[in-house]
């Protein structure tokens, strides 16, 4: 007990708490889970591709589809299906076209305001009444092509699962 008292002070004075979070986790071959924002549930699937981030996440009743391609890129859909697949369920919808964010977001590295590079962002909500409450769905994404070149993508597998993760208290 002597021991414990001096790593739950430490917790608590960094700020973050140990919790379980039930969610769905991705897991695919072109790519890993991910956090996105503050947050520490790996929520979010980021395809492996260097020239841009293409990521996958989804909700309670929908699927979100974000592309982030260095500004002035081309960007269209390889195919405008996607597939989807649960224990009730088999099919495919079709696909509306990104939209674009009107901000360019500008991302810096290094010292400051040195190396920074202007990035556009696209989005896409895909709303579904499959994906609600199930233990796991598979998807198959739409392929984006970027200037030409083709994204590769891969089946993804959304698991619900139970974690233990550390958590920021302030996120």
């Amino acid at each position: 007990m002597h021991k414990l008292l001096p790593i739950c002070i430490l917790i608590f004075l960094s700020g973050c708490t140990v919790s379980n979070y039930t969610f769905m986790k991705p897991k695919g071959e072109d790519g890993i889970a991910v956090t996105d924002g503050c947050g520490q549930i790996p929520l979010v699937f980021k395809h492996s591709y260097t020239k841009a981030d293409y990521k996958v996440m989804l909700t309670n009743n929908s699927l979100y589809f974000s592309l982030s391609v260095p500004q002035g890129s081309s960007i269209n859909w390889l195919d405008t299906t996607m597939t989807l697949s649960t224990p009730s369920f088999n099919g495919t919808f079709n696909i509306d076209a990104l939209i674009k964010d009107t901000k360019v977001k500008t991302y810096c590295s290094g010292l400051g305001v040195f190396n920074c590079k202007k990035y556009d962002f696209y989005y896409l909500w895909v709303d579904s009444e499959k994906v609600t409450n199930q233990k796991q769905i598979n998807i198959t994404p739409p392929t984006p092509i970027i200037n030409g070149d083709k994204v590769p993508v891969s089946e993804i597998q959304f698991k619900k699962t139970t974690e233990h993760l550390l958590q920021s208290i302030n996120c």
